[in-house]
């Protein structure tokens, strides 16, 4: 289950802050595609497979991790980073929250 909310819930293990604007734009929780990229604050632009190997996840694990997209890609992997065009700019506006619930820990 995905939740978009402007306000943090604390009891929720799994969460991340992305900006509001993000919500403007058709959003989509999908599959990763093979050769899809990411650009993550502090590191160059990476393949998702490669970001997946550095969790140490194995090729079954790997194809069942989900990404929240917009019509240019993905803006974060689902128990993964979120890609730096997604972060909050403006310090003054809440910041969404995306939180999902994970039977498998992820």
């Amino acid at each position: 289950m995905l939740t978009l909310a402007f306000d943090e819930s604390p009891d929720v293990p799994y969460k991340a802050m992305i900006d509001p604007q993000c919500a403007e734009r058709s959003l989509c929780l999908r599959s990763w595609r093979p050769g899809e990229r990411m650009k993550i604050a502090g590191r160059p632009t990476k393949k998702i497979a490669d970001l997946l190997a550095e969790r140490k996840l194995d090729p079954l694990q790997r194809s069942g991790v989900l990404v929240l997209a917009d019509e240019s890609g993905p803006l974060l992997l689902i128990g993964g980073p979120v890609a730096e065009r997604a972060l909050p700019v403006n310090k003054d506006v809440k910041p969404l929250w995306v939180s999902w619930k994970a039977d498998d820990g992820i």
